[in-house]
Order: C-alpha cells, then sequence, then structure tokens
C-alpha cells in the first residue's frame, strides 16, 4: 500500500487510501505493508494522519516513510526526465524502482536459468557475479586491503587523501565493470525473452498485474541495484585511519596493522584508541565531515560513469546504502578493522551507524546523518529503534512525530521504527510459545520474532540495546 506523495508541483497528492488506511490500523488488523511518500511539510499539513502512523510506527509495523522529493531527485540526477523519475514504486526490502516501463535487473547470473534456449557461449557470460561490491566483506574490505598495500610503501603518506585516492579507483573500476556486465546480460537477455517469473518479478507491480514475466525486450529502463553497503563502517575507518595517523599522529599506520591482523591480542592500548575516536552518528566535526565527503564522491563516480549508459541503453544504477542483513554475513567473514571492531562483529546495516557510535543520543544520530547528500539516494533504510518506557502514552507519540516530521522535513531520507522492550525480546527467545505476536523491524520488513533465526533475534536485540 503507498500512502501520501507529492503533486507535480512538489505538495500533498495524499489519496484515497488514507481513509482505507485508517481503517486498517484499528486493532486486530495487526501489520499492514505501508509505504509512507512523505513531503515537506506534511506531518503539519495532516496532523491526525500523522498521529495515526506515529501510533501504528510504535506497534512495529511494517511500514517505511520515504521523502518523496529525495527519492525523485536522485533518480532526476541519474539522468531520468522528471515522468520517469516520479514513475517509482517501492518493493521488497526498501526498493524504489521504476515504475510499470521498467526491467528489475537483479537476477545477475540466475538469468542463465530463464531461459533454455540459450547457448553454452551465452551461459558463460552470465556466470560473473556484479551485484554489489568487489568482495565478501564488501566495501569495508576494500579499505581494509588499501591499508595494508598503503602500510607496506616505503614512500611516506600525504594523508587520508591517498586513501580517498585509492578507495575511488576501487569504486570507479567496480561500477565500470558492473555497466559493462548489465550491458551483456541486458543483450543476452534480449535475445532470448523469458517467460519463467522470478522472485523479483514477485514484488513488482506490472508482473502481478498480468501474470507474466517482466520481460526484458518491452522495457525502456533497466534498474539495478548498486548500494554503498555497509556504510557507516567504512566512514568509521576513514575517521579514525584520519585522527589517529594523520591529526594525532598517535599510532603509524603499521602498527595499527599489526594490531588489526592479531584481533587486538596484546595490543589493548591501539583498541582502546581505536575505540575512543568519537564514530559516525555521533554528530562530531570529523566523522561529518569524512561522512559527507566520502559519500559525495562515491555518488558522483556512479553517476558520472552511469551516464552513458542511461542515455544508450536505459541502464539505471539505483544509487542506495542498503544491506539488508549482509552486513551480518559480511562481518562473518572479515577479520578485524580499524574502528575497533573485533574479526567476526556484524558491519552497520543501511544507512544506521555502527554499534555504540550514537553517543549524542537519537537526535544526534539524525543530525549526522543529514550530514549525508540524502537527494541523491533512491534507498536507504534507517532503523529507528526506541524502547517503550520513552514513548509512552499520547506526549510519547507526539514526540515520536515531532523528532521523524523534523528529520524528514530537514531533507532526511528514510525511517522505519521498532519499539520493542529488550527484555521482551530475550524472554521471547528463552519462551517462544508465548510471544507469537510480538513483531520487530528486522531491516526493509517487520517479522514474527520468534520465526526468525537465532543469529538474526541476537543481532535484533543488540540493535535495540544502542
Amino acid at each position: 500500500m503507498h500512502l501520501a506523495g507529492t503533486d507535480e508541483n512538489g505538495r500533498s497528492a495524499v489519496n484515497e487510501l488514507t481513509s482505507l488506511f485508517a481503517e486498517c490500523i484499528e486493532p486486530g488488523f495487526k501489520n499492514p505493508v505501508v509505504v509512507v511518500r512523505y513531503y515537506e511539510g506534511m506531518a503539519g499539513d495532516y496532523p491526525d494522519l500523522w498521529k495515526t502512523l506515529m501510533g501504528k510506527a510504535l506497534k512495529s509495523c511494517s511500514m517505511m516513510i520515504y521523502n518523496d522529493n529525495d527519492v525523485i531527485s536522485a533518480y532526476e540526477k541519474m539522468g531520468l526526465p522528471t515522468a520517469a523519475a516520479r514513475d517509482y514504486e517501492h518493493f521488497g526490502c526498501n526498493w524504489a524502482g521504476l515504475g510499470k516501463n521498467s526491467c528489475w535487473m537483479s537476477q545477475e547470473p540466475q538469468s542463465v536459468h530463464f531461459s533454455p534456449d540459450m547457448s553454452d557461449e551465452e551461459r558463460a557470460e552470465l556466470k560473473i557475479g556484479y551485484h554489489r561490491t568487489n568482495s565478501l566483506g564488501g566495501w569495508t574490505q576494500d579499505f581494509m586491503e588499501i591499508a595494508k598495500e598503503l602500510s607496506e610503501k616505503h614512500s611516506p603518506l600525504a594523508g587520508i587523501e591517498d586513501f580517498y585516492e585509492a578507495f575511488y579507483k576501487r569504486v570507479e573500476n567496480f561500477i565500470d565493470f558492473k555497466l559493462e556486465n548489465a550491458k551483456l546480460e541486458l543483450s543476452v537477455r534480449r535475445r532470448h525473452p523469458s517467460a519463467i517469473l522470478t522472485l523479483g518479478d514477485c514484488m513488482r507491480i506490472p508482473p502481478i498485474e498480468t501474470a507474466t514475466a517482466n520481460n526484458s525486450a518491452a522495457a525502456g529502463w533497466y534498474v539495478h541495484i548498486q548500494t554503498f553497503i555497509c556504510m557507516a563502517s567504512v566512514i568509521d575507518l576513514f575517521t579514525v585511519v584520519d585522527k589517529i595517523v594523520f591529526q594525532d599522529k598517535k599510532y603509524t599506520l603499521n602498527e595499527l596493522q599489526k594490531a588489526v591482523e592479531a584481533n587486538f591480542e596484546g595490543y589493548d592500548e591501539i583498541l582502546a584508541a581505536c575505540r575512543s575516536v568519537k564514530k559516525f552518528g555521533s554528530d562530531d566535526e570529523l566523522s561529518n565531515y569524512h561522512a559527507k565527503k566520502l559519500l559525495s564522491g562515491y555518488l558522483q563516480i556512479v553517476r558520472s560513469h552511469s551516464a552513458p549508459y542511461v542515455k544508450k541503453y536505459g541502464i539505471v544504477l539505483m544509487p542506495a546504502v542498503q544491506s539488508d542483513t549482509r552486513n551480518v554475513t559480511m562481518g562473518e567473514v572479515s577479520g578485524a578493522t580499524f574502528d575497533g571492531r573485533l574479526a567476526g562483529e556484524p558491519f552497520s546495516q543501511n544507512s544506521r551507524p555502527s554499534f555504540g557510535s550514537c553517543t549524542g543520543g537519537l537526535t544526534g544520530m539524525l543530525s549526522s546523518l543529514l550530514n549525508l547528500p540524502m537527494d541523491e539516494l533512491v534507498s536507504g533504510a534507517l532503523n529507528l529503534d526506541i524502547q517503550p518506557k520513552d514513548f509512552e502514552g499520547e506526549s510519547g507519540r507526539d514526540m515520536l512525530g515531532a523528532i521523524v516530521s523534523a528529520y524528514l522535513d530537514n531533507g532526511g531520507l528514510h525511517v522505519q521504527i521498532s519499539c520493542q522492550s529488550v527484555d521482551e525480546l530475550i524472554d521471547a527467545q528463552l519462551h517462544p510459545e508465548k510471544h507469537r505476536d510480538l513483531m520487530v523491524r528486522v531491516t526493509g520488513y517487520s517479522g514474527i520474532f520468534v520465526d526468525l533465526s537465532k543469529k538474526v533475534q541476537d543481532y535484533v536485540i543488540e540493535r535495540l540495546k544502542q
């Protein structure tokens, strides 16, 4: 269900679904899936609706609140005409794909299974994965590999700009690789239109309406995810190295490298120093600086390298900050990192700061996020985790509404709220039969807590403790 949004003048387009939504949230209708396309000032224009939305958010319903103007602006900056940028749809876990005249290119090598008449040569061409990043550890692994390479150099480093230069070069190489593989896949798909429904088809309006596969040959736009996965963790790595190595000169890059290779065992002082640096989410000047610089540079590369493909082939890389729960699996296969994270621990999720970073509280975290170029992103889930005791009654609901609307009115991209007691979640692990209706936000969706895997349950609990 899509609710609200902006019209061609950037103002209210709240439609007949408003009354339907109000009925759906009555007791007994536990978990409607709702996307609220927020525009600046919407909370003030529709105060009763906003109160209703915040009340449902406090029950951890499957509701995503997106800044409509940010999404439209981001697609326009990718080179799409305004009409196409406005015709977007949310589906799956916070993906804002283009509308009915688009094909969702999310299957990559698996697409060889969709058309039985492909030749062996064509199948071989499509077996190269090019979905999100270079490696299993994501962009964090790229940073750590760069650090190792730079630590082994004999010539002195000029400063943190050496890291930016090397990192951006890796981003450029990956984006070029991805665009070329997307073009290759598109050419093969056009020769062999598939009638086999994919997982992506099951979440999109055109295939659902027609009960047919999304035919690549007939689309005007071919959308593929391009997400800065585990973004906050990478911001923290830039911040820590800049602070400790270049600004304070407390430790050398070689010393940091030895510490992480030992998983900080025997390096307690270095571990303490790494963890003491104020990270993204604390609203600290240095981390905010690196957040803006890093993501702005990354998105500029995505846009500039994509421009010829958008114009010639209609291939659009969706600029996003999204990880779903891959931040957990990526962390499991990665060693220790300069931010003080130990081997195997999760990286940051979606656009949310890393665990323990939000030392300035909820408002400090939101203030940090407003340093990011939100109007250049079409997707970037923010899990806003709160405790019920902090937002009790009508006053608590109104306070939450004021915080969320202020964030969105100032350009924030997205909010999805999880309001559960940590103690209740722990009890649900011990006595699942007593908590069959306990809902939590997972990533881009809400789920029954006791139905989640133990690994994901533990992650949600830890996230809510922060």
